[in-house]
């Protein structure tokens, strides 16, 4: 919706003096936006019952919820992978039902336009499956949408509420709505077909993360899929998506923007000094790099197999590639045994030659074990005094501390891959009396606390990890979003999403931290 995250892939940068500032290239391949929503699409008008004022770009959503319903294009539908392999046999196969996909980003609206069409249908249940973390979010807006028939919502987050229904099927028929916590999905949906149950619609939210949770379909006349990174694939959970343009319900962009009238964010892109990370270039896999680049450190102790050891900062990084360098030539003790050995070993039977291989293939891991460190020796002879270097601590332990020490009303939304990174920063940033919190997942309670926290101020910085992606939380008093290192697309997407909607009155201040190397 932003188009922020494409800064990772390609920026202009304009030279300003010593500083250097990156804007937006305007290079990038477009989306092909023909069937998506815009001002001149047909809305429906916001129902009498609703009591909220649908946006134009939400009641053209609702209009075309409708059509998609009313064309009523089936889908093919199987079972996941993730289905279980004794269910496979009790379970009939899951019909072809039609389906529709909403795509807007985070932020958009959509659940307020699926609520209403919901709303206005006039006979059966709709049941809605979301992730826990989404959960508190999609009850508070039933609770807005359906202010004035709570008594046809059901919040279901318990193996009670499947029992109970299992006793009596029919009790699900009472309702026009059921709110249903993603890990009793699948005992939920069996339950329903064991009864041969029939129900409206079925709405799932987060599909992408869903397939271990929503594996079998049941006897429904529509399914609507929530996907904000949803880009064509041919496949979402058990449904088969055949023609994009036929089950799409997506606003162009500016269409929201206009709707919304929020202010553009504000994007501060920052490439910081690697030249301690680089010393380890070619030498550990990508995933380690990754690992070094996302800030943790410690995960050379892992490597090293050194259990605790001293806190890794960019600063003392020489010391421990000596450490890492003569770790690696202690492997190769045993070169010059192994060559001799290679040397005496005969070819005459098979044995023999399985033995020649396996010495051969030692011999050559640890040639490689020498020849690494001896290029980490080479490289820490020109590495730079990082004291000196742009690296990333400076930002994260110096500058924007001080900004959240003096602003005490700045509020900010931090985001990184890796949890041990997060758990060390909480921890630095806890003992400068700066309140934090790290949102890692566990129940629906705590998550709901953690964000409640941050809303009303308790707490000033939250840190999300991509476990969470900063789904189903309206975070529009967020004031800085802060990107500790190059992330994926869809997360960069969800997390501000989450932060750019409709509240906020004064742009939203986003920081991207990445290594020049990254």
């Amino acid at each position: 919706m932003w188009n922020i995250s494409r800064l990772w892939k390609k920026y202009d940068k304009k030279s300003n003096g010593e500083e250097e500032t990156y804007i937006p290239s305007n290079d990038f391949p477009t989306e092909d936006v023909s069937c998506f929503l815009n001002e001149h699409s047909p809305r429906e008008k916001t129902p009498t019952e609703c009591p909220i004022r649908l946006w134009p770009h939400q009641e053209a959503m609702l209009h075309r919820i409708h059509s998609i319903e009313t064309n009523n294009r089936v889908c093919k539908t199987e079972y996941t992978d993730a289905v279980r392999y004794m269910d496979k046999s009790v379970i009939e196969h899951p019909p072809h039902v039609c389906v529709g996909i909403m795509n807007d980003p985070p932020g958009s609206g959509k659940t307020y336009a699926i609520l209403t069409a919901i709303l206005m249908d006039t006979v059966g249940v709709s049941v809605i499956i979301v992730p826990q973390n989404i959960y508190g979010q999609w009850r508070s807006s039933m609770e807005v949408i359906f202010q004035d028939h709570l008594e046809m919502c059901k919040f279901s987050h318990s193996y009670k509420d499947i029992i109970d229904l299992y006793g009596n099927p029919t009790k699900i028929q009472e309702y026009k709505v059921i709110l249903l916590q993603d890990s009793f999905a699948e005992a939920f949906l069996k339950v329903v077909n064991d009864k041969k149950i029939r129900v409206r619609r079925v709405v799932i939210d987060e599909i992408d993360i869903m397939d271990k949770f929503v594996c079998s379909s049941i006897q429904t006349d529509y399914v609507w899929l929530m996907s904000a990174s949803y880009k064509d694939q041919k496949r979402l959970g058990p449904y088969f998506i055949e023609q994009y343009e036929d089950v799409i319900c997506k606003c162009d962009p500016p269409f929201v923007k206009q709707s919304l009238m929020l202010p553009e964010p504000v994007v501060t892109v920052h490439e910081c000094d690697d030249e301690h990370i680089q010393l380890f270039d070619g030498i550990l896999e990508k995933k380690q790099m990754n690992l070094l680049h996302a800030g943790d450190f410690r995960s050379l102790h892992r490597i090293m197999n050194v259990s605790g050891g001293t806190i890794i900062t960019p600063y003392v990084m020489n010391d421990i590639a000596n450490k890492y360098s003569d770790y690696l030539l202690k492997k190769t003790n045993e070169l010059d045994e192994l060559r001799t050995m290679l040397l005496s070993t005969t070819h005459s039977d098979e044995d023999s030659q399985k033995e020649y291989i396996i010495i051969k293939k030692s011999i050559s891991q640890l040639e490689t074990y020498q020849k690494h460190a001896e290029l980490i020796k080479q490289r820490l002879l020109t590495l730079p005094d990082m004291q000196t270097k742009c690296v990333k601590e400076k930002f994260l332990e110096e500058e924007y501390v001080k900004e959240m020490t003096e602003n005490k009303d700045s509020k900010w939304l931090i985001f990184n891959d890796n949890g041990n990174t997060l758990i060390h920063y909480q921890n630095f940033l806890n003992s400068k009396e700066i309140k934090t919190t790290m949102l890692d997942g566990g129940n629906q309670k705590r998550i709901e606390k953690a964000l409640e926290d941050y809303k009303k101020g308790d707490t000033q910085v939250l840190l999300l990890n991509s476990m969470i992606e900063g789904a189903g939380m309206n975070l529009e008093n967020t004031t800085h979003l802060l990107f500790m290192h190059k992330t994926e697309e869809k997360f960069i997407d969800q997390v501000i999403g989450r932060a750019q909607r409709f509240g906020r009155s004064v742009p939203l201040q986003i920081i991207m931290l990445c290594n020049n190397h990254e």
